[in-house]
């Protein structure tokens, strides 16, 4: 039985192709499509990342075209090494968003840890097991009017900070992610033809063209080793949860690696990241709004808040993007995605919407 503070070996070394910056984002982009990952070494000898999720997230920029060179898309991520365990790993996959790590060996790149293989190794320990799906899922997830099209799913997902919409149909519920809608576009231009004039441009194509007509579903009362399980055999990234045929929430990797997170030796079960040259004053600060705000969560009664992590970003200016998420028994992850100016400002922020979601939930249970 692998054990999460275990170093991992070279099986969990995927091999990965290394090119220089100025390779054309036209030829990486099948490469990366098909392999997940691509490594990109500057010209200062660092190593840099090109995932799928974040070259589609980029390529639906106006400004970025075919001709771009991948350096300018490429980001710095996390290494890891002969030392890094498991859960190292895990962490560091959390705070970067990254699908896949650099690994190094004696100075060189030997390849990538990816997301699907620390999947599979999770199912080979016990941490899992002790978890229910209701446990960890997003029981929250934001939804969209099956009529609407391509445009309102992008930016109802921008407005959110997800990558995933949870579509409401009479007969059921189904799921429309970004990659469906970065991969399909060309998919509709085919079978559509006539929309691709600009009087019916592609973003007005309803979100039904690209939509998983028949998601991955799990029951909420099964193990969260179960839902890991579907999304390795399925090589998805998200399975959706149901209790009794109803739609209930969503359960993603990211929710699997912070319920691990969460629940190890994280201090008062806060998580936090983000931090940078940039933010690092800031520090002191935001870990006291995170007591602050699981003291104020514990005087709650019928309200147990087990963890809490909070991410953000720096955008431009002094303007910021913050997730927040709170682990709550009962209700599973509750999230809220804010961005605004001034660090502090947005993180107060985020919380106080936070907590208004908390207990919106604690009313229900006690209606």
């Amino acid at each position: 039985m692998v054990d999460l503070s275990t170093p991992i070996g070279m099986e969990l070394v995927s091999e990965a192709k290394v090119v220089g910056p100025t390779t054309k984002v036209a030829s990486i982009i099948d490469h990366v499509g098909k392999n997940g990952v691509l490594l990109v070494k500057d010209n200062r000898g660092d190593l840099l990342l090109i995932d799928s999720r974040s070259l589609e997230r980029d390529m639906q920029r106006a400004e970025i075209t075919s001709g771009y060179a991948v350096g300018k898309l490429a980001r710095k991520v996390p290494t890891v090494d002969s030392n890094s365990s498991i859960i190292d790993i895990i962490r560091s996959m959390q705070a970067s968003r990254s699908k896949a790590l650099p690994y190094i060996h004696k100075g060189r790149a030997r390849g990538v840890v990816t997301r699907e293989t620390i999947l599979k190794a999770l199912l080979s320990t016990k941490a899992l097991k002790r978890l229910r799906v209701s446990d960890i899922m997003t029981s929250n997830p934001i939804t969209i009017e099956k009529d609407a099209n391509l445009s309102r799913a992008v930016a109802l997902m921008n407005k959110h900070g997800v990558n995933r919409l949870i579509i409401n149909n009479p007969n059921g519920a189904s799921l429309v992610t970004r990659h469906d809608i970065s991969l399909s576009g060309p998919h509709i231009k085919e079978r559509l033809p006539e929309m691709r004039t600009a009087r019916h441009p592609i973003s007005r194509i309803p979100i039904e063209e690209v939509a998983v007509d028949e998601p991955v579903y799990i029951e909420s009362g099964k193990s969260a080793d179960a839902a890991v399980r579907l999304m390795v055999l399925n090589n998805i990234s998200s399975v959706m949860v149901r209790d009794k045929s109803k739609t209930v929430g969503l359960v993603t990797v990211y929710d699997v690696f912070e319920s691990l997170l969460s629940s190890g030796s994280e201090e008062n079960n806060v998580f936090i990241t983000g931090f940078d040259k940039r933010t690092s004053d800031y520090k002191p600060y935001i870990e006291q709004y995170a007591k602050d705000f699981m003291e104020r969560m514990s005087k709650l009664k019928r309200v147990n808040v087990e963890s809490l992590s909070i991410r953000f970003k720096w955008l431009k200016d002094n303007k910021y993007e913050v997730y927040v998420r709170a682990s709550v028994r009962g209700e599973g992850m509750l999230h809220i995605y804010l961005s605004g100016f001034y660090l502090e400002r947005t993180i107060e922020g985020a919380l106080a919407r936070l907590k208004e979601v908390i207990l919106k939930g604690k009313d229900k249970r006690t209606m």
